[in-house]
């Protein structure tokens, strides 16, 4: 059997990647796996009939609850009632937007793929492994290489070891997450270490101050690369979509909302590669 020295943790587990993933750090896999169980107790025909009702709303009723951040909350609460198994309503309550929204963005019926074979009894560890195969690799490593290598630095994440990965496959889930508690066995080893005040508190993310940036100093960004011009001669996206998207970021920042501006983080990322590469 695997066995692992208790002081490993107590040096590692606030300097690297792939303990929320292998331990059920993320908070999401309460909060989702919760909702997964309130959506099991609802029959399917109920959920379909939902989910039509909510595709078929007006469009003027949807201009009008612009203020609210309804729109995008409601594409998003339809494609949960959708959902046909868990990790398609995960990927769903992830995503920044809802695959009403790519459609109608792109002018295309884009149907999701079925990324994983899914296990019904081990719903959170579903979720566990999508982002170990997906989010980890495509998203943190990738940064962390980055940052790295930029700085000549030969970066190791220990809690990537195969003999940690394969000893965190063999536990039960209870000692991953207990209750509301994720990465609960590397917090009763910490706690024979260091103060609980250091690590037994809210998770903190490192996510950029996109708002804050555009809010003071890029703005003019998206009117440059995000004008009906632009997006028009692209032939890729619908420009009367992203003028309302405009439209919502302008209004959210007036009334100091941040709702949709990962979005035109987004949009704007791809029409600027788009300009420098493709046109």
């Amino acid at each position: 059997s695997t066995t692992l020295a208790p002081c490993c943790f107590a040096n590692l587990e606030t300097n690297a990647v792939g303990a929320d993933e292998l331990f059920g750090g993320y908070p999401q896999y309460q909060r989702i796996d919760r909702l997964i169980r309130l959506q099991s107790f609802l029959p399917r025909t109920i959920r379909n009939i939902v989910s039509g009702t909510l595709r078929l709303l007006p469009q003027g009723l949807m201009q009008r609850v612009i203020p609210l951040n309804a729109e995008h909350r409601l594409a998003a609460l339809e494609e949960l009632f959708s959902s046909s198994n868990t990790i398609t309503m995960y990927e769903s309550r992830i995503a920044n937007q809802a695959h009403i929204e790519i459609n109608q963005l792109t002018g295309n019926s884009l149907q999701p793929a079925q990324l994983l074979n899914v296990s019904p009894s081990s719903l959170q560890e579903d979720m566990m492994y999508w982002d170990l195969k997906y989010f980890l690799p495509d998203d943190l490593l990738l940064k962390i290489d980055r940052a790295t290598m930029f700085n000549s630095i030969e970066g190791r994440e220990p809690f990537l070891d195969h003999r940690i990965v394969e000893f965190a496959g063999q536990l039960p889930l209870l000692q991953k997450i207990n209750g509301n508690e994720g990465k609960h066995i590397l917090k009763k080893i910490l706690y024979k270490y260091h103060p609980a005040s250091l690590f037994d508190r809210p998770k903190q993310g490192f996510s950029i101050p996109i708002f804050s940036w555009f809010s003071q100093q890029l703005d003019g960004l998206f009117n440059d690369y995000l004008n009906d011009s632009n997006v028009k001669s692209s032939g890729l996206l619908n420009e009367q979509v992203i003028a309302n998207e405009m439209k919502k970021y302008r209004y959210y920042k007036k009334h100091g909302k941040q709702h949709n501006i990962e979005k035109m983080w987004r949009l704007l990322s791809f029409m600027m590669w788009y300009q420098r590469w493709m046109k």
